[in-house]
């Protein structure tokens, strides 16, 4: 052909262009329109309202005890004492009784620093005063006794306001003896020992700060002293 064409208007190409056309397409199928009386779908009954859950007791709000909360009470302070570093006591006492008539009871005082915030341990200095008299039917012997000492203390978790210890008090008394017979003579003797103490004790705090304690020893002098307890 000498130039281009139109492919329908060359007659030898209109029967091939005639097979390959397309199928018409399907006629629409439109749905018919609703009537207006059709019955409407009945509306779902209401839900019923959910139940509530249980209330959930107190302790189950707790978190679950491990085997570390429970050993508690050997690794840590107990709650007495958590969030102090300083306990101090301060207190009087039953001297030795065998022939004590009269005189001054043991004044003692103790200031005990915790070591750590784990260990269930303080150390800590005490100090003792007491004067006292010894008689027989020929002579009076005064004592008067200034001791210093080191202790060390293992403290319980049993309670929220109860601190129990057990402890040992290393010491040394200076101890100053004058003996007077009934005729006149006077004969001062000054000495010193060494005294270990094991000691066993309670203190009870109604408030932040103070409380009282309870202290027993028992070494080559048995004691018992009772007083003030305070905390920092």
């Amino acid at each position: 052909m000498p130039e281009w064409a139109a492919a329908g208007t060359v007659s030898e190409l209109a029967p091939l262009l005639a097979a390959m056309a397309p199928p018409p397409l399907p006629a629409a199928q439109v749905p018919p329109p609703l009537s207006a009386q059709a019955p409407q779908a009945a509306a779902p009954p209401p839900m019923p309202p959910a139940p509530r859950p249980p209330a959930t007791p107190p302790s189950a709000t707790r978190p679950p005890a491990t085997a570390e909360s429970e050993r508690r009470w050997y690794n840590s302070f107990a709650p007495a004492l958590d969030g102090n570093r300083v306990f101090f006591n301060a207190g009087v006492g039953l001297g030795p009784t065998g022939g004590y008539n009269r005189g001054i009871p043991p004044l003692s005082a103790s200031v005990a620093f915790k070591v750590s915030d784990t260990l269930p341990i303080t150390v800590g200095a005490t100090g003792i005063f007491t004067t006292w008299r010894w008689s027989t039917a020929w002579l009076d012997i005064t004592y008067m006794n200034i001791g210093v000492g080191a202790r060390v203390m293992y403290h319980f978790n049993l309670a929220t306001n109860l601190d129990y210890y057990l402890g040992l008090n290393l010491g040394y008394v200076f101890q100053t003896v004058r003996g007077e017979t009934r005729a006149g003579g006077v004969a001062p003797v000054s000495n010193s020992f060494f005294l270990w103490s094991g000691i066993a004790g309670a203190r009870f705090f109604f408030t932040d700060r103070l409380g009282v304690y309870a202290e027993a020893g028992a070494s080559s002098l048995q004691w018992l002293s009772a007083g003030l307890a305070m905390k920092f």
